[in-house]
């Protein structure tokens, strides 16, 4: 669990240094793009992405 735990903390910290660097240019391409099958940079300006 503590394993786990660091893990996510960990995801949401880079998650969070994302958004910071799509707020200073939005032409950012997050590095979660692995081509047309596993895209986030789709996902994350939408609605749903805005959380």
């Amino acid at each position: 669990m503590v394993t786990t735990g660091a893990l996510d903390v960990l995801a949401s910290f880079v998650i969070m240094l994302d958004e910071f660097r799509l707020l200073q240019a939005p032409v950012f391409v997050p590095p979660c793009d692995l081509g047309q099958v596993l895209s986030c940079g789709s996902y994350r300006p939408s609605g749903a992405g805005a959380c």
